[in-house]
């Protein structure tokens, strides 16, 4: 018998009861439901995590195992967050539909505070997404690595030592460069987002209009004059994604691909 599929049998059973009573023991003791809902959505990432830590471990390239370790982290961050989104937006709407749906009537704090902190805790799991998703592509322009993002190949290889089925997976299913955007605007967004109201301060005193015209005016320069005046900076992170993006597994992992199909070496068991 494959103790490797062995132990996916075992893990498979475990994990969620596991995670179920972790969740509702962040619950009980924090009165948060969006805290218990996050850590329930983590499992949706767990498998990216622990591929992250796999490939980490066993790669012989030290830079394209941080890299590729940076990636599939971010994967993981953007499921779980996106999942975290999704399941706390449900929960809200299940716990209180009597207030929600009371016209005219200001909400209760005790529907606002819990919707703030889903809000809060989604937005900044996304956010975390966005940096470690910026710090790959700067990782692969680094080491001059080509990454490919395929959750679950890798983690049937990573299971069963079979990298063949890496060497499988079609080069449309590369998510990399959808990476490496997302976190690029998640990171990039909050930065424009903060020098708006600045923006809008210096218009108003230098054409000597109101606040509100001057912040609506303001929006004209962060579209069009601040990235026309960093387009060598931006040229360069575009060519940089580009650049970085595996068109297949073998670019990514050319010894691995062209040494053999099956993963004989203990090290890549995991």
């Amino acid at each position: 018998m494959n103790e490797s599929g062995a132990d996916v049998r075992w893990r498979i059973p475990l994990t969620w009861p596991v995670l179920l009573g972790v969740a509702w023991l962040v619950y009980e003791f924090t009165a948060r439901p969006a805290l218990g809902v996050l850590v329930l959505s983590l499992k949706f990432g767990w498998e990216d995590f622990l591929t992250a830590y796999w490939l980490r471990r066993i790669d012989p390239d030290a830079g394209r195992g941080k890299t590729c370790f940076l990636a599939y982290t971010a994967h993981g961050l953007f499921r779980a967050g996106l999942v975290a989104c999704f399941l706390t937006g449900i929960l809200e709407i299940s716990m209180f539909p009597r207030e929600l749906q009371r016209p005219g009537k200001p909400l209760p704090n005790e529907v606002v505070t819990p919707i703030v902190v889903a809000l809060v805790t989604t937005g900044s799991t996304l956010l975390l997404a966005g940096l470690v998703g910026g710090l790959t592509l700067f990782y692969a322009m680094r080491y001059q690595v080509k990454v490919w993002v395929h959750s679950s190949s890798l983690r049937r290889a990573r299971q069963t030592s079979d990298w063949s089925a890496v060497l499988r997976v079609p080069r449309r299913k590369n998510v990399a460069q959808a990476i490496f955007t997302i976190g690029l605007f998640l990171v990039g967004f909050p930065i424009g987002f903060s020098i708006w109201p600045l923006t809008g301060y210096f218009v108003a005193c230098i054409f000597e209009i109101e606040q509100g015209l001057a912040m609506f005016l303001s929006i004209f320069p962060l579209l069009f004059i601040v990235p026309l005046a960093c387009w060598p900076l931006l040229r360069r992170v575009i060519d940089g994604v580009k650049n970085a993006t595996a068109r297949s597994p073998e670019e990514c992992w050319a010894q691995r691909a062209a040494s053999s199909a099956s993963i004989t070496n203990a090290a890549w068991r995991w």
